[in-house]
């Protein structure tokens, strides 16, 4: 399996078609190959045409749990629920875990009591 996950490296994500890039950025997520989805999601939230909005919304809920930077990581949450809403999807358990990683990674900047509501 690794040596088939090592050729996502050599893939040109800008060439490919949106039902190709679904396709592929499904499996690198069922895989978990955090650098293809690095790699593939930025090309995915620059396709102004995206016929998938469910991509985007994948892409943006992928890079908010793998961003280290907090800042980075609530504003792909923010696009992530917006485009649920616009596609009238209930939030997922996927946005909750999302939203607790991000809570846990501000540690000791909240304050006591967990800040407004």
């Amino acid at each position: 399996a690794q040596g088939r996950l090592s050729r996502f490296s050599r893939l040109d994500f800008k060439a490919m078609d949106e039902r190709q890039l679904r396709q592929i950025f499904q499996r690198a997520v069922a895989a978990q190959y955090e650098t293809a989805i690095r790699r593939m999601a930025p090309e995915i939230l620059a396709r102004e045409s995206n016929a998938f909005p469910e991509l985007q919304l994948a892409a943006h809920q992928s890079l908010a749990r793998l961003e280290d930077d907090l800042e980075q990581a609530q504003m792909h949450l923010a696009a992530a629920n917006e485009l649920a809403r616009r596609l009238q999807r209930p939030p997922s358990e996927r946005d909750l875990e999302i939203s607790a990683r991000i809570a846990g990674r501000r540690g000791s900047r909240m304050p006591i009591g967990g800040g407004r509501l």
